[in-house]
């Protein structure tokens, strides 16, 4: 890959992936595959074009954004475990991500919707409703109840935040990809010498967990996405991983994790 030539190929699919946010590896892949279908004859006389791999041109893409603090990062769905891509700011805190397109007093409401949903979910299924979500637009920003869900609609358009079917707002995978250091700066990882962190991540895969399965004990703070759970205990067996648990998973089924949780109340 030392000979690698970078060509319009690999910037109609950056700007591809800057106008989307995030996107699926299938279609992604589909994008790639189409700009290299080209007619353009310089295009056609580059040796490996065609042959190239999606990965293979992530990575160069990389290269030039690295220097820039950008990247375009892989993440997977918490609920499919699909690969998805994601285009990423590498330098800057949470709010300077996403001022660029909200004003100050929408990113004060930016921030109280991810404490609300990241520290004062006490039961764990990390969305609020959307009466919540609107609460927080009206208090902290002084938004009228139509301003307050325009808001809303831009930050589930620009990929911040998923709205479920039942009206519950959650982070997105981007939001939880872009913004993983600083939560994890800001509200600390819950763990057994941590037990007063907000951010719990997986024991299997080590990202953040805000849609999956925990332990049945309510002392104990592992929690896994459930894919990752199933991985794990085929390789390792059923006990809980955290040494002072005395739970086996296969007797004591894990209870869920995210919105699947109030559905099970």
């Amino acid at each position: 890959m030392s000979d690698f030539i970078y060509t319009n190929v690999e910037r109609a699919l950056l700007q591809y992936i800057i106008s989307v946010g995030s996107a699926r590896e299938e279609s992604l892949t589909s994008v790639h595959t189409k700009l290299k279908q080209t007619d353009d004859e310089d295009l056609a006389l580059i040796d490996g074009l065609k042959e190239r791999r999606l990965d293979e041109t992530i990575e160069k893409i990389n290269d030039k954004l690295h220097l820039l603090g950008y990247e375009i990062a892989k993440a997977k769905s918490q609920e499919t475990q699909e690969i998805n891509y994601v285009f990423i700011n590498t330098i800057a805190d949470a709010p300077a991500k996403i001022s660029t397109t909200h004003s100050p007093k929408e990113i004060e409401v930016i921030k109280k919707i991810i404490e609300k949903i990241i520290v004062e979910c006490e039961d764990e299924s990390f969305v609020i409703t959307s009466s919540e979500a609107l609460k927080i637009c009206s208090r902290s920003a002084q938004l009228s109840a139509s301003e307050g869900e325009h808001l809303l609609r831009e930050l589930v358009n620009e990929g911040w935040l998923n709205r479920s079917n039942k009206g519950r707002y959650s982070l997105s995978i981007r939001a939880l990809t872009e913004l993983k250091r600083t939560l994890i700066d800001k509200y600390g990882i819950r763990s057994r010498t941590s037990p007063e962190g907000h951010v719990t991540l997986c024991t299997g895969c080590n990202e953040i967990v805000t849609s999956g399965v925990r332990c049945f004990s309510d002392s104990c703070f592992i929690k896994f996405h459930s894919e990752c759970q199933g991985h794990y205990f085929r390789a390792k067996g059923t006990k809980c991983p955290n040494d002072e648990c005395t739970v086996d998973w296969a007797e004591d089924g894990p209870r869920p994790v995210g919105e699947k949780r109030l559905r099970s109340k």
